[in-house]
């Protein structure tokens, strides 16, 4: 399973607080996701400007796009306090989870991912979306998918 997640409207943060306080906001999200990735076989890693990755191994869809979600929730009651402000922020996430079939390359689950996660921004931002095998459409999570894999 891997995960690609954005911080939304990221550059606003920068513009209007400064980049210290984008540094915080990015220190935040990774605190964050080491606390969802505590086993050997779990890794998060920030990729770049607002993006970090995840890998879980040996997980079944629904339950990647359920912890998905709880970071999602997690990382919206986060607050970084500065002067005369609180800064809220959100994440869009994109989960491609599958069992890898032969045509299945190593760039197979970062790109499903990252689709995924480009289709969770163009729906609003602050939303999970589940990449299916390439091919499929992508689904964004509902309330019951997220319930029955918790």
């Amino acid at each position: 399973m891997f995960w690609m997640l954005g911080i939304d409207h990221f550059k606003r943060i920068n513009d209007r607080y400064g980049h210290g306080c984008g540094d915080e906001c990015l220190a935040l999200i990774g605190q964050t996701l080491s606390n969802f990735s505590r086993r050997d076989n779990e890794f998060a890693a920030r990729l770049g400007g607002e993006e970090f990755a995840a890998v879980f191994y040996g997980m079944p869809p629904a339950k990647a796009a359920a912890i998905a979600e709880q970071v999602r929730e997690s990382v919206a009651k986060l607050e970084l306090q500065v002067p005369d402000a609180t800064i809220r922020f959100t994440i869009s996430i994109g989960v491609a989870a599958w069992i890898p079939a032969a045509e299945d390359t190593k760039l197979t689950f970062a790109k499903a991912a990252d689709e995924a996660l480009y289709q969770a921004k163009a729906m609003g931002r602050d939303h999970v979306c589940l990449a299916e095998r390439a091919g499929h459409a992508n689904d964004v999570l509902s309330d019951d998918t997220v319930q029955g894999a918790r």
